[in-house]
């Protein structure tokens, strides 16, 4: 196997993992929604489920800078990087610790939801998997953010091209 092979293969994965996410974030979301959805607009049960809502709006905003500065962390770890494979894997693991973050903060939010039956967490999920969004994994995203050079032999290709030169 090739080095352009192996790159198309991991950033696959990758993006099936980011793929299965948004599934599970969807699902999850479908059933806090519509079959919990609160009955009045505010009616906070106790002091507890409050903090929880508190903590939930904190760990939301804080979950978006702090992926954008864990992936400069690792961009700036892979242009120290000459090895393909230590820069793929270290592309990796940034999206794997901005997932987990994404996740966490979105569950966190549909749980202050459902103990507090208020709708204004959701309006914060909604901005978490817009944001979610905007970090997809992509070959040429690989390529850019992680300086992979012409050196390292990888022919320019489309992120479209890799799901559809498949034969079936």
């Amino acid at each position: 196997m090739d080095k352009n092979d192996f790159i198309k293969k991991r950033i696959n994965f990758i993006s099936l993992i980011w793929t299965i996410f948004i599934v599970e974030l969807t699902i999850i979301f479908s059933i806090f929604y519509f079959l919990l959805t609160p009955k009045q607009l505010v009616q906070s049960k106790n002091m507890t489920d409050i903090s929880i809502l508190y903590i939930a709006y904190l760990v939301a905003i804080v979950a978006i800078p702090a992926v954008s500065k864990i992936y400069s962390i690792f961009k700036n770890k892979a242009t120290k990087k000459t090895d393909l494979v230590e820069k793929l894997t270290l592309y990796q693991t940034s999206f794997t610790l901005k997932a987990i973050i994404f996740e966490f903060s979105a569950i966190l939010l549909l749980v202050a939801f459902y103990l507090n039956e208020i709708y204004s967490p959701l309006y914060l999920f909604a901005a978490i998997i817009i944001a979610f969004f905007f970090n997809k994994p992509s070959v040429s995203n690989f390529k850019k953010d992680f300086d992979v050079k012409d050196e390292n032999a990888i022919e320019p290709i489309e992120d479209e091209k890799i799901t559809s030169n498949t034969k079936y």
